[in-house]
């Protein structure tokens, strides 16, 4: 870019904004795949549970444990 700016006749101060804008271009796009990358992201990790919250099922057949079955015992709300 210097040399057409110059072969153009272009001053100092007129190829150093060309070279500004160009940064600024190249930052641009570099934020826009950054915000993309995050979007997608998100999506990937939002579709796995459908955006619901992730809830086991520790003791969801506790009502089919025999009485007093050592391994068959839940957490007591009284302690």
């Amino acid at each position: 870019l210097p040399q057409i700016a110059r072969s153009a006749g272009w001053s100092g101060t007129m190829t150093a904004l060309a070279i500004r804008s160009y940064a600024f271009l190249l930052l641009n796009i570099f934020l826009q795949l950054f915000l993309l990358c995050m979007i997608a992201e998100d999506e990937i990790l939002g579709s796995a549970f459908a955006g619901k919250v992730h809830l086991c099922d520790f003791g969801a057949k506790m009502e089919n444990c025999p009485e007093g079955a050592p391994n068959c015992q839940g957490l007591s709300v009284d302690e």
